[in-house]
């Protein structure tokens, strides 16, 4: 995924307001400093103020959409 172009947002689970609406749900990359730099995404609904972040791009997303997380090669089903 490229950072220029939002990925694809489904709707907040909380209060519905539209996935594709960029103005109540942002989708953003945030830096904060502890002890070193560490970047993360966010995806935050401004209707109903529920959030995900997550060090990684992808995972922000997947968790916002409620996609189940991919089987690691060594877990058995």
């Amino acid at each position: 995924m490229s950072d220029n172009i939002r990925p694809h947002l489904r709707d907040c689970q909380f209060c519905h307001t539209k996935g594709d609406d960029e103005e109540n749900i942002l989708f953003t990359m945030e830096c904060d400093v502890v002890d070193q730099f560490a970047y993360g995404y966010t995806v935050r609904c401004c209707n109903c103020g529920v959030s995900i972040t997550d060090e990684y791009q992808s995972e922000a997303v997947r968790l916002w959409n409620g996609e189940p997380r991919p089987q690691d090669e060594d877990e058995q089903p």
